[in-house]
């Protein structure tokens, strides 16, 4: 799954060449009264029904119409094919890829055309009556169900963008704390060594007044700046 959700391109190519290949085998062998025998124009039909299904992301709108023209000639000719799959297919992702009010549309054109193209098979005696209901439901619950997709994918990635915002903020928010606390350490940090140091001037200046006339108060005073010194160190190492 991580290998298909890695590679877009390569599970849609890896999904035509899987339902192609098998609705040309059921082409190719399957038999009845009322099936046209295969043939080569069968077989042409039944890929084209089904093969665009790889270019489904690049082309949705186009692969829509060219499988579903192909499928309506396929079964007007009552040839053995893929069903419906490959229109199904395509309507979804024309829902999984498109605007609301393009499915809308589409849906407004395409689903009136099929309802009338399985009419004539009816009235032909081609098809039951109970296809006039379920092809236009299958067709128009498969651009639903893609659009539902489309906006649940929408979502998860609005929630994501937000996480990711939001975990941007949170990552400002705390860088900022950081250096409003890293200011306010540096600010205590200045004060404690701006105080020390005039402490440490004013005793010095009067050790260096009493040194000749009393050197008793001067080395008391001496002994202030020593331990006013260590002070301011012991705070400086206190400090985060």
């Amino acid at each position: 799954m991580s290998w298909f959700r890695e590679h877009p391109r390569g599970a849609d190519v890896l999904l035509a060449v899987v339902i192609t290949t098998m609705s040309v085998v059921f082409h190719l062998t399957e038999h009845g009264s009322q099936y046209h025998a295969p043939s080569v124009w069968g077989a042409a039909l039944t890929v084209a029904a089904t093969a665009p299904v790889a270019w489904r992301r690049q082309a949705p709108l186009t692969v829509l119409g060219i499988v579903l023209v192909a499928q309506m000639v396929s079964e007007a000719f009552n040839y053995v094919g893929p069903g419906w799959t490959g229109v199904l297919i395509a309507a979804y992702t024309v829902g999984s890829e498109g605007g609301s009010r393009r499915i809308w549309r589409l849906a407004a054109l395409l689903i009136p055309l099929v309802v009338a193209f399985v009419a004539l098979g009816v009235v032909r005696g081609d098809a039951p009556w109970q296809a006039l209901i379920s092809a236009p439901l299958m067709l128009g619950g498969a651009m639903v169900l893609g659009d539902n997709m489309r906006r649940r994918r929408e979502r998860v990635a609005e929630l994501a963008e937000r996480a990711e915002r939001a975990e941007r903020e949170r990552e400002l928010i705390s860088h900022q704390r950081v250096h409003d606390e890293r200011t306010r350490i540096a600010r205590e940090l200045h004060d404690v060594v701006a105080h020390s140091v005039s402490l440490m001037v004013i005793q010095t200046a009067a050790a260096r007044r009493q040194l000749s006339v009393d050197p008793a108060r001067a080395d008391q005073a001496l002994a202030t700046v020593e331990s006013t010194g260590r002070v301011a160190m012991t705070e400086m190492r206190r400090l985060p």
